[in-house]
């Protein structure tokens, strides 16, 4: 009888044994991947965060100024599925357009016309990729400053209908247009008065 409770005793000692074990195991295996995951996390984050900023107006504004060494001055935002555009403004250079693709970690630039912008009218800027994954596919930008009220329409004449806009504002004026399936980057801005009379 007497070996029977000893013979228990010990299964249970050594039962009670295995589960520390197995608890002890457990945690150390769950911190252990905790702090993998954090390295990969942090190893990622580095990969991805050169020239990536977030999405807030101050966080764009302040990553222009750092990146260029200047001060800026927002004008206006827009955002079109990934792609983000900035209109701002450099004491030496006036107006500048700047575009930004949604990532991962927020925004990472993508280009900067830092050649400037005149307030005569609008200008076009895009990019274009052939192939690869999800197919051709263009980013066009119409942009500049309209506060005079010019401008009352536009259209990219070798876009198709899809990129044009009437009865324009008289203010900066930021459109995105994402064009799925593009053959070639479209160059072709036309712009109209109120009259509907092309300006030159």
């Amino acid at each position: 009888m007497n070996s029977n409770k000893k013979a228990k005793a010990r299964r249970e000692a050594q039962a009670k044994k295995t589960a520390q074990t197995k608890r002890i195991l457990t945690t150390g295996v769950g911190i252990g991947m905790l702090f993998v995951g954090l390295w990969a996390g942090l190893t990622l984050q580095s990969a991805f965060a050169a020239n990536t900023c977030g999405g807030s107006d101050e966080a764009l504004e302040a990553y222009l100024e750092e990146s260029q060494a200047r001060e800026v001055t927002l004008l206006k935002t827009a955002q079109e599925g990934r792609v983000k555009a900035v209109l701002y403004e450099r004491e030496d250079l006036g107006g500048c357009i700047a575009l930004f693709q949604k990532h991962l970690f927020g925004l990472r630039w993508s280009y900067d016309g830092m050649n400037g912008f005149s307030d005569d009218g609008l200008h076009l800027t895009g990019s274009w990729n052939e192939g690869g994954f999800g197919g051709s596919k263009c980013e066009i930008t119409v942009y500049g400053d309209n506060r005079g009220g010019e401008v009352n329409a536009y259209a990219v004449t070798d876009a198709g209908e899809t990129v044009a806009r009437e009865d324009l504002e008289s203010d900066y004026i930021l459109d995105i247009y994402i064009l799925d399936g593009a053959t070639e980057l479209p160059r072709t801005l036309v712009q109209y008065d109120d009259t509907g009379a092309e300006l030159e």
